[in-house]
Parts: C-alpha cells; structure tokens; sequence
C-alpha cells in the first residue's frame, strides 16, 4: 500500500518570526488575533502547521468554488477542531468566500473559541459543541483536521467521502480514540439517495484488528524503536486511509473525482 500511495512532498512553510513580542496567526493583514512571543511553542510548532494546511487548502477551495452551480460560500467542517485556530485562520483568510463551522467535544474549548471569534469580529465563523463521529455532514465541501488524534483522523474522512467533499486532514496519536465510529455510504436506496451508516474503524480500513493495533503501536514507538519504522507505520496508516476513501468513494460513484495524496 505504501507504494501505492507514495509520500508527495510538499513546499515548505517557513517560520515567520516579528522582531516584536507577538507573532500573528497569518500575518498583519489577515489576522487581528495575536498569539504568544518568539520561540514559543506557537512560532516553532503550532504557526507553521496551520500556515501549511493553508497553503494545502487553497487550491481545494478554488476547486470546490469552479464547481459550485450557484455560488455560495465554500462550508468547511474543521473535526475536532478545539478552540478554532485553524479555522479561524482559514475564516480570515479567505473571507466570504468560506463558512468554516468548528465541532468539537470539549464544552471549554468551544467556548473560547466563540469568545475569540466575538472578538475578533469573524462573522464566517461558528463553533458546535457534539460528537464528531455522530453529526449529520451533509452540505459539507471541504472538510479539514489538524491533529485529528488516532480514529478522529478516520471519522473526519469518513464524513468527507459520505458527504462527497474534499479533505485535508494531519493525524496524530494513532493509539486514540479506538473506538469510534466512522460513517461511510451505505447501499443505494431505490429512490436513488445514498444513507449512510456507522461502522468501527477496522471494518472501515478492511483491517484485522490486532494487525492494526501493532501498526498502530509501532506508529506511536519513535522513543522505543527507530525513527524510520516508526515513520514507516504511519506512511502504512496513511495508505490504509488513502484506500479506505479510495474504495468508499467509489462505492459511492465517484471515482473519477478521487484524487488521494499522502
């Protein structure tokens, strides 16, 4: 499966450090929300993730705009996405052209994350409060996951591919979450609409599920074992996600818009 979705590489995003004490989300002209000082876990970490998911994203919603009928804000569902800093990057950023909706399931998180929203006066922006891998997604473009931790990564594209929309999506912590549900399109009904249905990530991914706790394992052992195996068992999780919406895409009828790069 590695071979068959090879890691595309991407272009750098580079630090952006002010000489002030505060740093932006983006930069002066598309945020007004400030952030902490230079060399702060935000400028090492945080910052350029967001800024690379951004630049990731841009051509997904020039793409998802050319195919609107009637033109409307692109709708992007930020999974998992705590206090919004992604999505309110993403809301700044690209204006009326989006609507970015935040759904999470820490209550704390969802309400800093309105309170800076209010703020910061970004009216293409809004937070829910639920259970990701339980929500309807339909109307959904693009959805999008920084750090969807363990099977919240697989929840996050599930929905995408039942919803027909486009993902961008950086996992991590692959031991969580195990199990929750990921929804994926069930059969065609006779009227010719598709319902969906909730399934455990391995019927998802066609996996065993001890194979998959020890790739799982191996994934989350940089400290233990090698790097490099380390790194090999995430590419091979990946790949297990690229083919899952691969073949429920296509179940789906969609197979000559699927595109799934790693």
């Amino acid at each position: 499966l590695r071979h068959l979705f090879p890691v595309t590489q991407t272009d750098t995003i580079k630090h952006v450090r002010d000489a002030g004490a505060s740093v932006n989300m983006l930069s002066d002209r598309h945020s007004n929300v400030s952030m902490s000082c230079d060399g702060s876990r935000w400028q090492s970490k945080k910052g350029p993730q967001i800024r690379w998911m951004m630049a990731q994203l841009e051509p997904m919603l020039d793409a998802a705009t050319a195919a609107q009928q009637e033109k409307r804000p692109v709708n992007i569902l930020d999974v998992g996405g705590g206090k919004g800093l992604l999505s309110a990057a993403i809301a700044q950023r690209f204006g009326s052209r989006v609507h970015v909706r935040v759904l999470d399931v820490g209550a704390a998180a969802i309400h800093s994350g309105r309170v800076r929203a209010q703020r910061g006066k970004i009216p293409n922006l809004e937070f829910a409060l639920g259970d990701a891998s339980v929500v309807d997604c339909a109307g959904v473009d693009i959805v999008v996951s920084l750090h969807g931790c363990g099977a919240l990564s697989d929840v996050a594209i599930g929905h995408a591919v039942a919803a027909g929309a486009a993902f961008l999506v950086c996992p991590c912590c692959f031991l969580s979450n195990p199990t929750l549900g990921v929804t994926i399109p069930s059969a065609q009904t006779p009227a010719g609409h598709r319902e969906t249905e909730r399934v455990s990530v391995e019927k998802w991914l066609q996996v065993n599920s001890e194979d998959y706790l020890s790739l799982r394992q191996l994934a989350e052992s940089q400290e233990k074992f090698s790097a490099k195996m380390a790194g090999d068992a995430i590419h091979a999780i990946c790949a297990l996600r690229a083919r899952a919406a691969t073949y429920h895409a296509r179940e789906r009828g969609h197979e000559e818009l699927l595109e799934v790069k790693i």
